[in-house]
């Protein structure tokens, strides 16, 4: 996309989607990026949301192994905290918190489900 940096590419569960992080020429002033889903063959762009972002660049996006949902960084230049947000009812959830200043959370990752005896 001209006059754009699009980083962390994260492909859904089933490969028919690639989320990733736009942002623009000012981002690295403002910190305002977007979240975008695309299908696999670049059709179909929704931006889920626009929010704020610890730096111009995200550390990672993360869909959950159902493809329902994707973890992503948002905050402020000193707290970055990791949140949810609904793929098709872009619905958000914050999953962690700040501590103190300067603490962040990135990269945020899904695991598989603990397997119980």
């Amino acid at each position: 996309t001209p006059q754009s940096l699009e980083t962390a590419p994260a492909w859904s569960p089933d490969g028919s989607r690639i989320a990733f992080a736009r942002s623009g020429s000012t981002s690295a002033f403002t910190g305002k990026t977007a979240i975008v889903v695309i299908n696999r063959d670049g059709s179909g762009e929704s931006i889920l949301l626009q929010h704020k972002l610890y730096s111009e660049t995200s550390y990672g996006l993360s869909w959950s192994p159902d493809g329902r949902n994707i973890a992503f960084e948002t905050g402020s230049f000193d707290c970055t905290v990791v949140a949810t947000i609904g793929v098709a009812n872009r619905s958000q959830r914050r999953l962690t918190s700040c501590v103190g200043p300067f603490r962040a959370a990135v990269g945020p990752s899904w695991q598989p489900q603990a397997q119980r005896d």
